[in-house]
C-alpha cells in the first residue's frame, strides 16, 4: 500500500502540482529547482511574511532545519500545517501562519 500511495501522489502532483497534496491530505518536503515550479500564467508572487516580531535565525540554523525535514511526509492542514508554517519554521524556528 505504501508504494501505491507514493505512485498516486506522484501522479496527482504531476497533473495537479498545486492541488495534488491538498487532495491527498499530506505533503512531502522536497527540493525542486525554481525553474521547475509550476506557476499558473498571470500569477504574481508576493513574499511578505513579516507580520510578527521574530528575529530571523542564523543561515546555518535555517539550513539545518530545512535539511532535517527534507523528504519527510507530513499531514497537510491548510490552517495548522501549510507552506507558510514550514517557511516560518525554517526561517524563525517557530511555525506560524498569519494569512
Amino acid at each position: 500500500e505504501g508504494q501505491l500511495m507514493k505512485s498516486v501522489r506522484t501522479y496527482l502532483q504531476s497533473i495537479l502540482p498545486i492541488c495534488g497534496d491538498l487532495l491527498l491530505g499530506e505533503t512531502r518536503i522536497r527540493r525542486v529547482p525554481l525553474g521547475e515550479v509550476n506557476v499558473p500564467k498571470g500569477a504574481h508572487v508576493l513574499i511578505s511574511n513579516n507580520r510578527h516580531a521574530f528575529a530571523p535565525s542564523a543561515p546555518e540554523d535555517m539550513k539545518l532545519r530545512s535539511n532535517t525535514l527534507l523528504n519527510q511526509d507530513f499531514p497537510y492542514d491548510l490552517f495548522g500545517l501549510n507552506c507558510e508554517h514550514f517557511a516560518t519554521f525554517v526561517r524563525y524556528g517557530k511555525a506560524v501562519c498569519n494569512q
